[in-house]
């Protein structure tokens, strides 16, 4: 596969990533806002999955998938000297292209938004409607 038809599926893969997070949370979401005066018993189960998802899939999956956009992005039309895995494993590795490339890590200010600040804030939300429930 050359690289710039694996960029694209990578980068198609990522945002497919992304839309399913927010459509899992989403649905998570209006489920605790449903039960949020009811018990906790439900509430709290439902928002430690939701919670799970983020910190654990959203933001490990994301932040992988990133790089092996990136690596494809940058390598698209250069010789490979490194491969994805390496690209992806090996921070020394990855700094080393970024700074050939001019890129200011893997972080841009899209993805910020995206991949730190809106999850952040969806878990500020659980956050706030188990305080709610509780209280």
């Amino acid at each position: 596969m050359e690289n710039k038809q694996a960029w694209g599926i990578h980068e198609a893969n990522m945002q497919s990533y992304r839309s399913i997070m927010l459509s899992s949370q989403s649905l998570l979401l209006a489920v605790g806002a449903i039960l949020i005066e009811k018990t906790s018993l439900v509430l709290v189960p439902i928002a430690a999955i939701a919670i799970f998802q983020l910190w654990y899939i959203w933001f490990r999956v994301i932040y992988s998938r990133m790089k092996i956009v990136d690596y494809y992005k940058f390598e698209m039309y250069k010789t490979k000297k490194y491969d994805v895995n390496q690209y992806v494993c090996d921070r020394n590795i990855r700094s080393k292209l970024n700074n050939k490339y001019s890129v200011k890590g893997t972080f841009r200010p899209t993805r910020i938004k995206l991949d730190i600040i809106l999850p952040i804030t969806i878990n500020l939300v659980w956050i706030i409607i188990i305080f709610y429930n509780i209280l």
